[in-house]
């Protein structure tokens, strides 16, 4: 059988524990390996190229009607979240755990600390927004989101969240890393919401995109 070419671009720590199958994204494992899927990250932390800051952390555990066991990893870099990544590593009915798939970041070097704070990002972004009105503005949309959510200090009002941002350099296919706020914008008038994503060192926004607004 031919090998796949992509398996060629394992590192040698990740050949022992897949199969020819594999591929970068998508790596389906030895029955030999043994993969305890709990401990899966720092048991093969080489085959799966984590730096020391680099830290891997559920994110949520799903059992689907056969029976498989479905664990959702997000990628942390010296603590902080990297937006957008995961990986997911399935176990079937037998307790094997038999592939993970998703993505990893690899490379990544950027400064933590912000230059920007919090409430300068928020500005930033409204200014960018410009809305006529916002969410938190509107007494009946609080009031509706406080009774919706059960909770009587919800408030639509942003609440920014440091996160490391990759922005992708498709010309030398490199990535580039920011760290960055992410927050959701709601607006009333007009009626739109969308998340933003402000550079904590220079306070450039440097993505968007529109959310579900009901």
């Amino acid at each position: 059988m031919a090998q796949n070419s992509s398996y060629d671009l394992l590192n040698p720590s990740m050949k022992q524990i897949a199969s020819p199958e594999s591929e970068q994204n998508w790596i389906k494992f030895k029955t030999s390996a043994k993969i305890n899927p709990e401990t899966i990250f720092e048991d093969h932390k080489v085959a799966f190229e984590l730096s020391a800051f680099d830290k891997m952390v559920v994110n949520k555990t799903f059992v689907d009607d056969i029976g498989f066991t479905h664990r959702n990893y997000q990628q942390y870099f010296k603590g902080i979240l990297i937006d957008g990544e995961s990986i997911n590593v399935h176990t079937n009915k037998n307790g094997e755990t038999y592939a993970a798939t998703g993505r990893i970041l690899k490379g990544i070097n950027v400064e933590i600390t912000p230059k920007i704070t919090a409430q300068q990002a928020i500005e930033i972004a409204l200014k960018y927004v410009n809305a006529k009105e916002y969410m938190w503005q509107n007494t009946f949309w609080e009031n509706e989101l406080k009774k919706k959510n059960n909770d009587p200090k919800a408030t639509y009002y942003p609440s920014p969240t440091l996160v490391i941002k990759e922005k992708r350099n498709y010309n030398q296919g490199l990535g580039i890393f920011n760290l960055v706020y992410r927050m959701d914008i709601a607006s009333s008038s007009p009626h739109y919401s969308q998340r933003i994503f402000v550079d904590a060192h220079s306070g450039e926004i440097i993505d968007k995109y529109p959310l579900e607004s009901n």
